[in-house]
This record gives C-alpha cells, structure tokens and sequence, in this order.
C-alpha cells in the first residue's frame, strides 16, 4: 500500500514543495510519502493544473497600482468605467479594428488567449461565467459587450478549448448554429482546397455534402463524436453540429476550437475588407444550395431504461405520417445499410425537404430529435420556422407515447 500510495504521487513531485508549519520547521520536503493527506495531493493536483493553464493562455500582468482578487477587480472595474466616462471616451479598442472578439474562455486569470495575440485588427476580452458555450445564456455578456464596442463578431471556446461559438450581427446579435459555422467554414475551405475528404456526423446538417459535391470533393458520414470523424484519412474539414470543428486534421487530428476560432476571425477580416459580412455570406451559401434550417427537441427521462424502451416501442409503432407530412423513408440504424456501424438510433424523412433523426443522448437521459428542414426562395426562413412550428408538438408527443 506504501508503494502504491508513493507511485500515485510521483507524477507530483516537480509541481510543489510545502513547509511543515506543524513540525515547526522550515524544512521543505517532496509531496510524496506516507505522511500526506489525500487533501495535500488534490490541492498540489489543482496548482500543477492552473500553472498549466497560465502558461497556456498567458499570465495577466495588472497595471501598476492595481491589485487582483475579486473584490480588488470589482473595485478596478468601477474606476475604470469612472475614468473613462469622465475622459468622454470607450475602453481601449484601437479605431478601424476589422474584428473584435469577446472569449468566454475559462479564468478571470487570464487576458488575451495566446492564440490571438498578434492577430492584426483582434481585440480579444476574457470572461468566465459559463464554461460551455452551447449553455442558453452563456454568451449573453460577451453580447452585451460587443453592442457597446460595436464589435463585428463574438467568438467563444468551452474551458478546453475543443468547440467554437460564434455570434455574429444580423440585424440583431445572434449566436450561430453548429450547422451555420460549419457551412462558412465548408464553403470557405472549398474555395481554396479541394484535396482530401469533407465529412460531418450523421446528426449534422446534410449541406455540407451538398458542397462537397459542388467542389468534386469526396465526403463521408459518420455516427456522432470525433472519435469516428478523426478516423478518416486525409480529412480536410470535418464537424459536428454541437460546435467541434476539425479545420486542420494533420496538426488537430481531433474537434479544435482553437483554430477553427482563428479561421472564423480570418475569414470575419477577409469579408469586411471585401466590404461584406459573415451574415452576407451565409446568405449567398443559402442562395447558391437551399437553406438548410435545423433544429433539436430533447425529452429528459427518469431511468436509463426508458430509454431503451422508447426506442423500441418507436421501431414497432411508428405512424405513416406526422403533421400531415407523409413518411416516405424510414432507416433502422441498428440495422444499417450505407456502410454506417450500427448504433441506437432512427432516421426518417417526411417528404423530400425534412429530415428527422432520433437516437438517445450518449452522456445523459434524454431522447434526441435533430430536425432538419430544405427551403428554397426569398422566404426559406420565413417557410423553414413555420413547418417547425408545424412538426414540433407531433414529435414531441411521438416521444411521450412511446
């Protein structure tokens, strides 16, 4: 138990030595040993973990005469803002800035993450409220602070960095859908690179291979998560709608809201410079292809089994029809038969332009419905958010009754 104990705690030793304050001596010795609470290794544990972060986002250095903490940072915070309304004039943001970026990063510790330092025309702020960005609301500050600066666009990376979000101003500030940013970059990367393979998950919205096809580009499929994308050879670009984007598969063979954040604020300056917009350019993606408008219904449960039971009862009593629409596909993916490995799930269209898939959730007690709906003409959205309001309540009560 010794050995074991000491091999646990080896990986600790370089992080932190301690003084032994109840021995009364100031001889500084090893986290490793027999005479160290668990509670000493966790917190050496948490020190080696945010000496890591520092050096990976950069250490804030506060100006002379200011110091940190939070009520130390609450008071600077008020100054500032008396400052700068008595001088008549906004924060630091240089004029003709082509992108300003608000980050919902990870730590009030840090100030501009590492990967935008340099960026010409960036002004990057971090803000941690909520770590996930996919959160209803956690962006919402970051918002707020992009009206008053009159920022172009708003990036935000979960706590490790590995999903993207992006807000842009489309008449109103609104956050992107996966499905959106993977379009933009889709479209963007088509454009200049037409080697390797484009690839999505099955729950992803369908343009992608619709602009792969375009390009002559090979695209592929796959089950939902990146460890079944990261496997395929020579990937270009692949995503997944919840916010993972793989922009650069031969240095990130994996989802990296790193980079796909650098060619967003890229691709943000190249259109301002052209005199348009991320929202122009969504527009002309949806002009050229359809608009592919999609959405999500979850429907939490008690037990896991109810899971299992729910989609059962689905693949035994499925209607013919659903709000009118009338089933002409129907695809048992525990039975698949497009190359697809088998998994938990049904896939059905109602007519040509509206795709529903259903599986259950892989990390919580939910059902999933992804709903994707083809529109085309000047109203696509208009037509899009009306067949929602249409489908939704039937699907909903699919999932009750079963």
């Amino acid at each position: 138990p010794h050995r074991s104990r000491r091999a646990r705690a080896h990986v600790l030793r370089p992080a932190r030595r301690c003084n032994d304050a109840a021995a009364g001596t100031s001889r500084a010795r090893l986290l490793h040993g027999r005479r160290h609470a668990p509670r000493d290794r966790i917190a050496a544990a948490r020190s080696i973990f945010r000496t890591w972060l520092l050096r990976a986002l950069g250490p804030r250095d506060p100006p002379a005469g200011r110091r940190e903490g939070p009520a130390h940072r609450r008071r600077n915070r008020a100054q500032a803002r008396a400052t700068e309304s008595e001088a008549g004039m906004k924060p630091a943001f240089s004029p003709g800035d082509k992108v300003k970026v608000r980050a919902a990063e990870v730590s009030t510790h840090c100030r501009t993450p590492h990967y935008l330092r340099g960026k010409r025309g960036v002004v990057a702020r971090v803000f941690g409220a909520f770590p996930n960005p996919e959160e209803p609301g956690a962006i919402n500050l970051a918002l707020e602070t992009a009206r008053s600066f009159d920022a172009d666009i708003v990036i935000a990376n979960d706590p490790d960095a590995d999903r993207c979000a992006v807000a842009i101003k489309d008449g109103n500030w609104r956050m992107l859908r996966g499905d959106e940013v993977g379009a933009i970059l889709g479209e963007y990367i088509a454009r200049h690179n037409t080697q390797g393979v484009f690839a999505n998950s099955i729950v992803s919205s369908s343009l992608l291979a619709k602009i792969a096809a375009h390009y002559n580009i090979v695209f592929a499929e796959t089950l939902t998560g990146f460890k079944y994308l990261s496997k395929i050879p020579d990937l270009t670009f692949g995503y997944e709608e919840a916010l993972g984007y793989c922009i650069d598969s031969k240095s990130v063979n994996d989802k990296d809201g790193i980079s796909a954040a650098l060619k967003i604020v890229d691709i943000a300056a190249e259109l301002k410079s052209r005199g348009s917009s991320l929202g122009e350019f969504l527009a002309e993606i949806s002009a050229q292809y359809g608009y592919f408008y999609t959405s999500q219904i979850s429907l939490r449960v008690n037990h896991l089994s109810e899971l299992t039971r729910t989609m059962e009862n689905l693949r035994r009593n499925f209607p013919q029809e659903i709000a009118g629409y009338r089933v002409v596909r129907f695809a048992d993916l525990a039975q698949p038969h497009d190359g697809l490995p088998a998994t938990d799930g049904i896939r059905f269209w109602l007519g040509e332009a509206i795709r529903i898939i259903i599986r259950p959730s892989g990390t919580e007690p939910k059902i999933k419905c992804y709903i994707e709906i083809i529109k085309h003409g000047d109203s696509a959205h208009e037509d899009a958010l009306a067949t929602l309001s249409q489908i939704r309540e039937p699907l909903t009560q699919l999932f009750v009754n079963s």
